[in-house]
């Protein structure tokens, strides 16, 4: 199957885990008609959280950078968003080719609307997003099959 593949970087916050810090954060973004690409938040440790974004055009970048977001470190995770025409099965051949070169997930996230899917993959590290990205990308990649099937 042929995948359209970029890799993206992401932004993040940490912030105190508490209600109402996901919507107090975004609602700067709202109010100047700033639509981000993906938001993820998710608890760290006691009483901690993050926030990642993904900008989709330089003016966001800014936007996140002036309310206090950061670069995720490459060493830190690498990302890449995935996107193609729906079928079943997508997800397990995505990740069999990023099986196959020898990389394990730290994220995946995949939704359908109409017949295309998008999904947000992340890495431990930016070189294993680059791997990731060579084998959904190479013409001769096929999936990994299990023996006997």
């Amino acid at each position: 199957m042929a995948y359209k593949v970029r890799k993206v970087k992401m932004l993040q916050k940490r912030v105190r885990d508490a209600a109402g810090v996901l919507a107090a954060e975004m609602q700067p973004f709202g109010e100047k008609a700033i639509d981000l690409e993906v938001v993820l938040g998710y608890p760290t440790e006691a009483g901690w959280a993050v926030v990642k974004a993904l900008p989709a055009n330089s003016r966001q970048v800014m936007a996140l950078k002036n309310s206090g977001f950061a670069d995720v470190p490459a060493n830190q995770g690498g990302y890449l968003v995935v996107e193609g025409a729906n079928k079943p099965g997508i997800a397990a051949d995505i990740g069999a080719k990023i099986a196959a070169a020898g990389v394990s997930l730290s994220l995946f996230s995949a939704g359908a609307v109409g017949n295309q899917f998008s999904a947000l993959i992340g890495f431990n590290s930016g070189d294993d997003a680059t791997k990731a990205e060579k084998a959904l990308t190479a013409k001769d990649t096929k999936p990994m099959r299990k023996k006997g099937k």
